[in-house]
């Protein structure tokens, strides 16, 4: 109730109640309310605050909070890829970059069979920075995916979590001895 009560009062939220006998399913209505309110909707207008068909509207306005989120999401990653791509480093064989989008962070776990688009949040809002080495001939296909926090990698896997190689290792201890930390 009290979720409820921060999109509309409790005398509405009873009215509307009472019209579903007391069937009203109240974890639906938040999400609902969640949902219409970040999509802006004037929940001060009966025909948002209480629709006819809660579950019908909810699932309808689930699909275009999701899709929202996801654009939101998509452009808090380019504002980071603008930060991050002075980190980009390369040698003859390797070059590594910030993820550039939402796009990428689902190809790349889709290539290496792990997880990295799970990290798009925290990639977005800075608790973390994603990179992905690639060979420097073939730049979509990717090597490894690194996760670096506070200039430091914590975590650098290829396909299917596995290790990455001696020559890939020696490369991103280079790049972040060089870049990350500024020792160059």
């Amino acid at each position: 109730l009290e979720e409820i009560c921060m999109y509309i009062n409790a005398n509405r939220f009873i009215q509307y109640a009472k019209l579903h006998r007391g069937k009203l399913d109240t974890y639906l209505y938040k999400d609902y309310l969640k949902f219409a309110s970040v999509l802006g909707y004037d929940l001060k207008s009966n025909k948002y605050a209480f629709p006819k068909n809660l579950r019908k509207e909810h699932d309808k306005l689930a699909v275009q909070y999701k899709i929202h989120n996801k654009e939101l999401l998509n452009k808090a990653i380019l504002r980071r890829y603008a930060n991050l791509e002075k980190n980009i480093f390369k040698n003859k064989n390797f070059i590594i970059t910030p993820a550039p989008n939402m796009e990428a962070l689902e190809d790349e776990s889709k290539q290496q069979h792990n997880c990295v688009r799970t990290y798009a949040e925290d990639y977005a809002s800075g608790a973390c920075d994603i990179y992905f080495l690639r060979d420097i001939k073939n730049k979509d296909k990717s090597l490894v995916t690194v996760e670096v926090k506070h200039n430091n990698v914590v975590q650098s896997r290829i396909k299917y979590n596995e290790l990455p190689n001696k020559n890939q290792v020696a490369f991103l201890e280079k790049w972040e001895q060089n870049v990350l930390k500024g020792a160059a």
